[in-house]
């Protein structure tokens, strides 16, 4: 069992990638974390500003999409891929 916290409130979307390598967990506001899901002992934190509205991996588990929104400094959708993986266009 493994105990996964949050920095600024409690995880409150949980989402495995496709192939289970990953777990990502989001907080409500400015952080979302990105697990090895074989051993948990890597994460990656994700610091955003403003509220989490989303996330999704794309079908091949190269990319993973944010969703965030605050009045402060705009809403937008972030993209973040896998180091050394040819990009997919998907438009």
């Amino acid at each position: 069992m493994h105990v996964l916290g949050g920095r600024a409130g409690a995880i409150r979307s949980l989402r495995f990638s496709h192939d289970g390598n990953f777990l990502v967990a989001a907080e409500p506001i400015d952080y979302v974390h990105l697990y090895d899901a074989q051993q948990y002992d890597s994460c990656q934190v994700i610091n955003l500003f403003g509220a989490v509205a989303g996330f999704a991996f794309t079908p091949e588990d190269q990319a993973l999409f944010i969703a965030n929104a605050t009045n402060d400094v705009g809403h937008g959708i972030y993209e973040f891929q896998k180091i050394n993986e040819e990009p997919i266009m998907y438009f």
